[in-house]
Order: structure tokens, then C-alpha cells, then sequence
């Protein structure tokens, strides 16, 4: 065994450097075939093999075997392909992203040492990849016959058209790279490669020195620490808060005008340095979300290629940072929706022409953020979702009453119930009627909300929002009191306040509304559905919208708007409450955090 192997901490970083430069190994040979034969497609394979020889050296200090023999052949094949001495096909193509998967797989094996298991398919692949070795080396071949077309003027009949029918059979049996539905990236596939050449590899792979001006030293610390020290950031809020409470009480009494101005300025100092501090923190947590959207082109190729479509991946924002914690809380959730919409969403080429449509479908994924929020939306120019086979499905569940009626927007908000599919048949893609529950309930639990919108024959627009950190809850809410009680409502969620005194009244079906400049808001008195027993209507109205309906929230007062640490709320026996959380305010008490999307469906 090699000593390396004893060493935990090194195996690890090799396994999660590894199958970081392999996640954009796959991104970089959809680029390639974007690219087609020319210098940029050379440079990118020239990444690939770097990036492979990489992985082989590294393994055979681990004792790693199958992991170096393996990435050794699949680098024999892409030293051929970068030098021009085969050519390069989709089916090729193919064969190198299975081998890139199985050698992911295999690092992901490695922390169990070298007698770890080989993959299924692995002795299947190696046999194919030896096939091309000997089948593939038509690139001479078609060279040569490209320098003989050029000299074609030259040629007498009737030697001319002989030469020229040679040259096509040629071509037709060695063509330089497959046709078919292969999805593309927005970006330039010279700036794919860059993306993942290592900055301190020359061009056969070896390492090479680094100019001080430019190196920089990195640092691995486990993610349980930093969220601990975030933590205690999140405490340091709350205290800044205490200070501030001391600090308006002191401020009451006029002896004490000097020491208040000093503390003032003090407590102005700690809450500034200490949003400063959770800044800095967060930082450290976010990565490119270039590392979540990364695998997406090849999904969408895997799809396409077996469904027969031709599909392009456009990709906005990949440079936005978001929360480590994403990664993994958004890569099954995301994988599912595009699967779908690659299987469900975008039609045939034939389907589309007969819409009217281009034959090329675009599936178009999005990232970006505000001062709290982290927006993702996917979408595709799809046959959309299809309602009444929503409501079929949603029947024949119990979800909806047979003779219930819905409005189109409802109706689509059931896809998010358990169960409920719009696909034809069940394949090994997509269309088992089980995810997209499963993909709202985790983003809900992470503190974030989804919607849909679809248009039948135009497409479908998922719409995915999350708080910028995964761990602490430090953000904005929005104060108000009710009864003497104070609560936190959705800041994001909050359209207008404005006074209710007398401009209530009750339809004839009993449900009170409020007119406000022609549009009839719900209201609903917070303290009444709390049970708080209020002797008089609250006069003050908040006015929100929840699940595309709109509502007028009736409190006693606005507090306004102040910076919060939301804390996890535990009722003893208690699960299903209008709660998200608790906030603990500067004089020591608690400030209840409103759900108002379960808050308004009780």
C-alpha cells in the first residue's frame, strides 16, 4: 500500500479535487462538440487530456491502479484526438463522457482504499475504448483526401470525375463528426476550456512554477467549523440589538447625555463590524454556481439523444455565488426538472415544425441575486403543461374533488402534489410521477418557495427562491404587533400597508373584503386566527400576496423593518403550527415568525 493511502486528509483532497476538474470535464466535451474541427476544439481536448493525466499521475501516488490504467487509455485517445491523428465523433464523444462518469465514480471509490470494487460497465468500456483504437484512424485518410479535392481544377478528365467520386465514397464512409440533436452551451468553448485548465500545467501536463506574484494559498477547513463561527456571528446580531434597547432606555433620562452619546457611537461601531464579520463569513461559504449548472448540458445530450431532439442549453449567471450548502440541497432537484423538461417539455423536431416552431428546442436556466435572495428559474419553449391531464391525474388521487373546479393556476400547482405526472408513458428518464414534491418540500425546508408558469404550446417557467444562506437565517422581517404580541411577516411578501378603519365589508357569501383600486383584497384578522381573543377589529392593513391571490392582513401596529436571526421552533407535540421560526429581539423577548402561505390555508 502506498504510504499516501495512510494519510486520510490527502486522500480526501485528491478525491474532491478530482472530481471537481471531472464534473467539468463533461461540460468541456459538449463544448467540443459545439466547436466542431477547428483550433478550439483542439484547445479544449488539450484541457481534457491535461486534466485526465492529471488524475492518472495523482492516482499511481495512492496506489490507485484502476484509476491510473483507466484514465491512462482514455488519455491515449485524447492525445490521438488533441495531435488531429483521429477524428473526432459524437459516438466518440460518447464513449469519452461514460468514461469520464466511470472515472468519477471510481474516485469517489477511492476513500475505500485500492481494492475498492470496479464499476459494472467498466471491463465494457475499456473493451470498446481498445475497439476505436484499432477502427478510428481515418483523420490521415481524410486529410489526404481534403489536399486531393483541393487540386481537383488540376485534374483532366476524365480522371477528374473518378478522383471526385473516390473522394466522396471517402467521405461518406469516414465523415469528420456525426450529426444529431446535441445540446449547446451559451458559452464560448474557448472560454469552456479555460475554465478548467489548471493555471499551473503546461501543455504535457506537468507541473510548473508558479510566479509569486501570482500564487495564491488556499486553505481546506471543514464546513461544520465555519458554520459554527457563522453561529456565533448570528448571536453577535442579537447582542448589537441588546445594546440598542439599553441604549434607547438610557437615552430617556437626560443625566446620562454624554455616556448615551458615547455608547452610541460604540454600539453604531460593534453592529456595523459585526455585519462586516457575518459578511465575511458568508463569503467563505459561497461558491460559482457554475458547479451546480455544470452537468446540465450533458443531461440534456443523454435526453435528447435517446428521445431523438435537438435541444440547445443556454445558461445565465453561472458566475453568481451562492451558499456551498446549495450544492447539494438544489443537485437532485434540479436534475429532475431538467430532465423533464428535456423528456416532457420540448418536442420532437418534427411536433415542433408543426407548430410552427424551429426545430431546435432551448431549454434556458438562470441565476442571480439581491440584497436576501437567490433566484433561479428554468425554462423551456415546450408544449407546457398540460392542465387537463393535471386535473385527470389530481382526481383520480383524492387530491381535488370530482366536481371540484379549479382555475388554470391552481390546477398547475397540484403538479407539486405527490404523485401527479402529465407523462404519457414511464421511461428511465422522467415521468414517474414521483419529484416534484419531494423538490418543493426540500426547498421549503431550506426557507425558500418555487412557483410555475406555463403556457399550453409556448412552454414552461420555473421559478426557484432561496435566502442567501443555507445556515444562519440572518435577513430582514417585516414587525408587527397584534394584540401586544409582536410578529415577523415575509419582507419579500409585503405589497403596501395602509389603514382599514371603515373600508371593510362583507360579500354576500360571508367572506369579508377590502376594495383597493379595483382589486378586492381578502381580509383576514392575524390576532382572530391566532386565537388571541381581540375585543376590537385591528385598524391597520397589510397588504400581500400568497399563491397568486391577494390579501389585506389586519395588525394593530407596523413596528417596521429591522434586521433579524431567525431560530428553529420546537412545540412540544406540536408539528403543524403557522410558525417558520423565532426571532429573539434586543430587550430579551421572542418576536414569532408568520408562515403566511400555511397561516391563510388554515
Amino acid at each position: 500500500m502506498s504510504d499516501f493511502m495512510e494519510d486520510p486528509e490527502l486522500l480526501a483532497e485528491f478525491v474532491s479535487e478530482s472530481t471537481e476538474l471531472l464534473a467539468d470535464v463533461s461540460e468541456q466535451v459538449i463544448a467540443c462538440e459545439q466547436a466542431g474541427d477547428s483550433d478550439a476544439q483542439r484547445e479544449i481536448l488539450g484541457a481534457i487530456f491535461r486534466t485526465v493525466h492529471s488524475i492518472k499521475g495523482n492516482s499511481s501516488f495512492f496506489g490507485l491502479d484502476r484509476i491510473q490504467s483507466t484514465a491512462h487509455k482514455l488519455e491515449n485517445v485524447l492525445d490521438d484526438l488533441r495531435k488531429g491523428q483521429r477524428g473526432f465523433s459524437t459516438k466518440l464523444s460518447s464513449l469519452i463522457l461514460r468514461g469520464i462518469d466511470l472515472l468519477s465514480s471510481m474516485v469517489q471509490n477511492a476513500v475505500s482504499g485500492p481494492g475498492q470494487q470496479d464499476p459494472a460497465d467498466l471491463a465494457g468500456f475499456l473493451a470498446e475504448l481498445e475497439e476505436t483504437s484499432h477502427t478510428d484512424d481515418s483523420a490521415p485518410l481524410q486529410k489526404a483526401a481534403e489536399t486531393v479535392r483541393g487540386h481537383l481544377p488540376d485534374i483532366p478528365e476524365p480522371a477528374r470525375s473518378s478522383v471526385e467520386a473516390l473522394l466522396d465514397a471517402i467521405a461518406q464512409k469516414h465523415p469528420s463528426t456525426s450529426s444529431g440533436a446535441v445540446p449547446q452551451e451559451s458559452s464560448d468553448p474557448t472560454q469552456a476550456a479555460g475554465q478548467t485548465t489548471p493555471a499551473n500545467a503546461n501543455a504535457d501536463g506537468d507541473k510548473a512554477v508558479a510566479a509569486p506574484a501570482t500564487e495564491r494559498r488556499v486553505m481546506r477547513i471543514d464546513e461544520e467549523r465555519i458554520d459554527a463561527f457563522l453561529g456565533y456571528v448570528g448571536e453577535l446580531v442579537v447582542i448589537g440589538d441588546m445594546f440598542t434597547h439599553f441604549l434607547r432606555r438610557l437615552e430617556a433620562n437626560d443625566q446620562h447625555r454624554e455616556f448615551t452619546h458615547g455608547l452610541s457611537q460604540v454600539t453604531g461601531t460593534f453592529q456595523s463590524l459585526s455585519g462586516q464579520l457575518q459578511s465575511a463569513i458568508m463569503s467563505i461559504r459561497k461558491v460559482a454556481a457554475r458547479q451546480l449548472l455544470r452537468k446540465v448540458p450533458k443531461i440534456v445530450r443523454d435526453v435528447a439523444q435517446v428521445k431523438n431532439k435537438q435541444i440547445q442549453v443556454v445558461i445565465n449567471g453561472d458566475d453568481t455565488e451562492i451558499d456551498k450548502g446549495y450544492l447539494d440541497l438544489l443537485d437532485a432537484p434540479l436534475v429532475h426538472m431538467v430532465r423533464n423538461a428535456a423528456d416532457h417539455g420540448i418536442e420532437t423536431p418534427q411536433q415542433r415544425l408543426a407548430a410552427g416552431k424551429p426545430e431546435q428546442g432551448t431549454i434556458t436556466i438562470g441565476i442571480s441575486e439581491d440584497a436576501e435572495w437567490i433566484q433561479l428559474t428554468l425554462q423551456d419553449d415546450g408544449a407546457g403543461i398540460d392542465s387537463d391531464r393535471i386535473a385527470e391525474k389530481a382526481r383520480d388521487l383524492g387530491i381535488i374533488a370530482p366536481d371540484e373546479r379549479l382555475d388554470s393556476h391552481a390546477l398547475i400547482e397540484c403538479i407539486f402534489a405527490a404523485g401527479v405526472s402529465t407523462a404519457q408513458e414511464v421511461s428511465d428518464i422522467s415521468g414517474r410521477g414521483v419529484g416534484m414534491d419531494v423538490v418543493k418540500r426540500s426547498i421549503e425546508n431550506a426557507g425558500g418557495k418555487i412557483s410555475v408558469d406555463t403556457q399550453r404550446g409556448v412552454g414552461t417557467i420555473f421559478a426557484i427562491s432561496l435566502p442567501k444562506s443555507v445556515t444562519t437565517q440572518i435577513g430582514m422581517g417585516y414587525f408587527v404587533r397584534c394584540q401586544n404580541e409582536l410578529f415577523i411577516l415575509d419582507l419579500d411578501s409585503i405589497l403596501e400597508t395602509f389603514h382599514a378603519q371603515g373600508k371593510v365589508t362583507r360579500t354576500p357569501s360571508g367572506v369579508d373584503i377590502i376594495d383597493r383600486r379595483g382589486q378586492s383584497l381578502v381580509v383576514v384578522d392575524i390576532a382572530r386566527v391566532l386565537g388571541l381573543n381581540p375585543q376590537q377589529q385591528a385598524s391597520v392593513a397589510v397588504s400581500t400576496a400568497i399563491k397568486r391571490r391577494h390579501y389585506a392582513l389586519l395588525v394593530d401596529e407596523v413596528v417596521g423593518i429591522k434586521q433579524m436571526v431567525k431560530l428553529p421552533l420546537v412545540l412540544p407535540g406540536e408539528h403543524n403550527h403557522p410558525f417558520q421560526g423565532v426571532a429573539m429581539q434586543g430587550d430579551g423577548s421572542l418576536a414569532l415568525i408568520l408562515d403566511l402561505e400555511h397561516l391563510l390555508d388554515a
